[in-house]
């Protein structure tokens, strides 16, 4: 019995332990990455700390300061108040963070993108583009030298995020200034608010509050959830794992308690029978032996504890580092109640059973008697002791295994849950390139490309990336923003898009859509064609050049035409994505006004749809026309939808017209240099030579791996 309890305390406590090693030491490497806040307010220079403390959804605030953006690398540049520093938890790869004017501390990802060898202690110049406070730069930029004085740890905070508006600067700072750094003189920092949400705030009620409160659509989420398992937050399969075999195990040690604990009573039978002839309740029986089994944990609980607390340190030791051993202040009375819970329920069975025996039948085992009676003896000529034996104790004692039965059959039905858990946490389908390096932020307005001058991989890049170590396959993709000239616009093309004002007639708006917005739109949208003198419907869409593989692997979405290698690399045709149906479901609040949609090109069998839209815009073989709109200055307003009349003027045009090869179906992996949306075509870097945009560099490479690096060139 003591045996049981013992191993019943030690299974508890380490599972109480592991399951707090492996959720600190997760949090703590999310929060290194995103830090200890609950969400981020960008751009909320309107929202004071005091207004958001009023409002009873917040216990913290803290401020981000942006003073700049870096204008070769394009990383912003800021300081940190001390609660938004203790909430952004910035750790450092090598020195230490700024803490006097002039010092500056760098994400080692940025460091590299500046193309510089700067160390530790040697001055760093930027030149930096100055926020006006109003989502845009001052015109001219501002050359300014620092003292490197450490280099950061890379964060991320794109996990959860709501954003409504492209007017605002939402960039967080990868560069560190001391707190107080002055801006240039002309310009005001972009501000951000870091928040810790009150006890009981979950994230949609904050975000209510944000956006109807606070007229604040610029969010991220940043809260840990064990349950998030992602490729970098294991903690909820570890933890699945861990919870399933720790609770078998206390399971098999629960069975040794109720196997002890109902030998030891079973010996005692007369005892019990006796104080019930003297009077004894069955209350007073099981608190009388029930003090038994207490007596016995409490003497057992911490030699179990201490060797699951150096069980527990032995197991995070051999993890080579993936788990850290942490114990909070509330372990000890933790493992104390759970384990006397689990002692007292494992004893709760044979106790009953004990209680319920009444004097005589103690005293005269007159229900072992009528067993014997009820037991046919038949004739044998060869005898199996054993198996006999067994047969015999089944037969008597039925009620005694029932118990025990269902213990290990819940035992084995927690391991395989576990195990099929694990299983299908392990069958997912692992992603075919170890490293994808790409290019996701906005690109440009609504009808201008701007990716030409932008910072995308050249060729020396994707060269340099070939000769790396360890690397293997090296695939590549480019993308041109480009207008499909369209005589006609159907809602197959414009009820998917997010840009109303290619509805030609209000008369066609969706319920949901809002006429006020789309007139406005729709207005500088006639006013755009009328500038460039075109009178068709201009859609605006991606045209993605891709290497041959990639395009080869299109095959299987073809579903008219076919693939013409010969003529892509031509730049005569190209692929058009153009599923044959697709169907609509739309969520709409109270007041009329959408708030959300789901897509699908794959109906549901008696699923009712809102919208079905089939095919009626594109056909293999149709000829359309690509218009490329580039501007012929760097100083375009990038966050107008509609540019301004003069930068269409004298914007540089490239018209091509191309033949529709094959229409591909939708793309059910998602791979590298997928297109997927609607009216976006691919085509081969050849194809793209051809038709004159080949003038950028590369915004997506991926690569797999021919070996296993080691931790410094897995970091390089």
């Amino acid at each position: 019995l003591w045996v049981g309890i013992v191993l019943a305390v030690f299974f508890v406590s380490t599972l109480l332990l592991m399951a707090q090693c492996i959720y600190f030491s997760f949090q703590d490497r999310f929060q290194q990455r995103t830090g200890r806040q609950d969400a981020i307010l960008r751009d909320a220079e309107h929202v004071s700390p005091q207004q958001l403390l009023d409002g009873r959804y917040v216990r913290k605030v803290g401020s981000v300061y942006v003073i700049g953006e870096e204008a070769a690398a394009g990383f912003a540049v800021g300081y940190y108040d001390e609660p938004a520093q203790e909430m952004l938890y910035r750790t450092l790869v090598e020195g230490r963070l700024p803490q006097a004017p002039g010092e500056i501390a760098v994400e080692y990802a940025s460091l590299q993108k500046l193309r510089v060898d700067a160390a530790v202690g040697q001055p760093l110049a930027l030149e930096l583009k100055i926020p006006a406070g109003d989502g845009t730069f001052l015109p001219d930029t501002v050359k300014k030298t620092y003292t490197l004085v450490g280099i950061l740890r890379e964060q991320v905070y794109d996990r959860y995020s709501r954003t409504y508006s492209e007017h605002n600067y939402l960039q967080m700072p990868a560069a560190l200034t001391a707190r107080g750094e002055q801006v240039a003189p002309g310009g005001r920092p972009a501000v951000h608010r870091t928040v810790l949400l009150a006890p009981g705030v979950g994230l949609p009620a904050f975000e209510k509050y944000a956006g109807n409160e606070l007229s604040s659509w610029h969010i991220i989420f940043t809260r840990y959830d064990v349950f998030d398992a992602t490729p970098e937050n294991m903690a909820a399969l570890l933890l699945l794992v861990a919870g399933s075999l720790g609770a078998a195990l206390i399971l098999s040690a629960c069975l040794g308690i109720v196997n002890a604990f109902s030998a030891s009573l079973a010996e005692r039978r007369q005892q019990i029978g006796m104080m019930r002839a003297v009077g004894a309740t069955s209350r007073q029986i099981r608190q009388i032996f029930g003090r038994e089994a207490v007596l016995m944990a409490l003497i057992s609980a911490p030699v179990a504890i201490g060797l699951s607390w150096l069980a527990a340190q032995g197991i995070t030791r051999l993890t080579g580092g993936v788990i850290t051993f942490y114990s909070v202040w509330w372990f000890l009375p933790a493992a104390l109640l759970l384990s006397f819970a689990v002692v007292m329920g494992a004893a709760a069975a044979p106790l009953w059973r004990a209680a319920g025996v009444a004097p005589m039948q103690a005293i005269r085992e007159t229900s072992l008697l009528r067993a014997r009676k009820r037991l046919r003896v038949k004739p044998r000529q060869i005898f199996d002791v054993p198996a006999l034996l067994a047969s015999r104790h089944l037969r008597l004692y039925k009620s005694r295994q029932v118990g025990v039965g269902l213990l290990v059959a819940l035992s084995l039905l927690i391991i395989t849950l576990g195990w099929v858990g694990l299983r299908n946490a392990l069958g997912i389908t692992p992603p075919r390139f170890e490293y994808e390096i790409s290019r996701t932020e906005y690109y440009g307005n609504a009808v201008m490309d701007r990716q030409a001058g932008a910072r995308l991989l050249s060729e020396a890049d994707l060269a340099q990336v070939k000769d790396l170590p360890y690397v293997g396959e090296v695939r590549s993709a480019k993308e041109v923003y480009v207008n499909l000239l369209l005589d006609k616009l159907s809602p197959y093309l414009t009820h998917s898009s997010i840009n109303d004002y290619l509805i030609a007639d209000e008369r066609d708006l969706p319920s949901w859509m809002n006429p006020v917005s789309w007139r406005y739109e729709r207005k500088m949208y006639d006013e755009m064609r009328n500038t460039l003198s075109i009178a068709q419907e201009m859609y605006s869409t991606d045209l993605t050049a891709v290497d041959d593989i990639s395009l080869a692997a299109m095959q299987a979405r073809v579903i008219e035409g076919r693939i013409d290698m010969q003529a892509i690399n031509a730049g005569r045709e190209v692929l058009l994505v153009a599923p044959e149906a697709y169907y609509v479901n739309m969520d709409v609040s109270s007041d009329g006004t959408a708030y959300g949609s789901e897509t699908t090109t794959t109906p549901q069998k008696g699923m009712h749809y809102d919208y079905i839209y089939h095919n009626d815009m594109f056909r293999a073989g149709q000829e359309i026309t690509l218009l490329r709109l580039l501007p012929a200055s760097k100083t375009v307003d990038w966050m107008s939808m509609f540019p301004k009349a003069e930068t269409l003027q004298t914007a540089l045009r490239n018209q091509r017209t191309v033949r529709i090869g094959a229409i591909l179906g939708p793309d059910s992996s998602a791979g590298f240099g997928s297109v997927s949306n609607r009216g976006e075509m691919a085509t081969s870097f050849a194809g793209l030579q051809a038709l004159g945009m080949d003038d950028m560099g590369y915004h997506s490479v991926a690569l797999s791996l021919n070996g296993t690096p080691g931790e410094e060139a897995r970091a390089y």
